[in-house]
This record gives C-alpha cells, sequence and structure tokens, in this order.
C-alpha cells in the first residue's frame, strides 16, 4: 500500500533530483487545496521511499516517477480536458547511462484529443534534437479521471 505525503510544493532541482520546497502540511490542508483546486503537491512513497510525486494546480496534474537512485526519470502532464477527465497531454523520459544525475537523453511525447502525436528526442551527449512530423495515433488510452483526494492510481500507472 502507498504512503502518501502532502506539500504545498515539490519539485526537482538541477540535478534532477526531487525536492521539497516546503514542509510537509496536513491531509486536511492539502484536501481543502485539492477540493479548491489549489496548488499542493502529493509525495507517494512505496515501502517508505519516493515513488512519485504528482504536483496539482486547478485541473492540471504533473507526475513524476522516480528511480531507485532518486533521479526523475518519467514525467507526465495531465490536463482535464473535459468535465471530471483529464488527458496525458506529455510523456518525458530521461534516459540514463550510470549513476550520475545527469541524463543523457530525454524523449518528449505529445499527444492531443483529436489524436495528433508528435515526438522529440534530446541528445544531451552530441548535443542533438531530433523532432517527428505530426502523426494521427489512438489516444483513447490517454483519459484518466479526475481524481478523488488522495486516490491517484489512475496517473500513477507507468505503462499506458
Amino acid at each position: 500500500m502507498n504512503e502518501i505525503r502532502y506539500y504545498l510544493r515539490w519539485g526537482v532541482n538541477r540535478l534532477q533530483s526531487p525536492t521539497p520546497y516546503t514542509h510537509d502540511i496536513p491531509v486536511e490542508e492539502a484536501r481543502r487545496l485539492h477540493d479548491a483546486r489549489g496548488i499542493y503537491a502529493a509525495v507517494v512513497l512505496r515501502e517508505k521511499v519516493p515513488f512519485a510525486f504528482i504536483e496539482a494546480n486547478d485541473g492540471f496534474f504533473g507526475v513524476s516517477f522516480i528511480d531507485a537512485l532518486g533521479r526523475v526519470f518519467l514525467n507526465y502532464a495531465f490536463r482535464e480536458r473535459e468535465p471530471g477527465r483529464l488527458f496525458l497531454e506529455q510523456a518525458s523520459f530521461r534516459n540514463f547511462t550510470d549513476d550520475t544525475p545527469r541524463a543523457t537523453s530525454q524523449e518528449i511525447y505529445l499527444f492531443d484529443v483529436d489524436g495528433t502525436h508528435s515526438e522529440r528526442v534530446s541528445d544531451f551527449v552530441n548535443k542533438t534534437v531530433k523532432t517527428s512530423e505530426p502523426r494521427v495515433i489512438d489516444v483513447s488510452g490517454n483519459w484518466a479521471p479526475y481524481p478523488v483526494f488522495g486516490e491517484y492510481d489512475a496517473l500513477l500507472r507507468i505503462e499506458r
């Protein structure tokens, strides 16, 4: 079972390590912010280790997954595109070749509700960027229900 801790802000520092920007807040305060569609962060722990953090802000939910070395390796950006329904608009994968905190490359996938999809791959070592031409794909799996406070499993699925 997941343990969740709540913060006003949580983010990633310049070395891509998750960092609390504030002290934790009581569950009741986080629930109030969720219900008001305010800004808060939920840090999801599995076996007492951060697995992911979620940043919520007025219909936007950013989900960042953390690897065993404490690095963010995957980000999802969901936005409420229909009442009560979130749509995954962006997925970003960071690749690492060793135990250092710096990614060697990043793949960004952009999606729109009409099925338009494009990709951008950045190679940080060779300093190159490749961008694909937009194409149409099935994005039905990109939808998720707007989460009930504390129930984030639909957003925490890595495989999509």
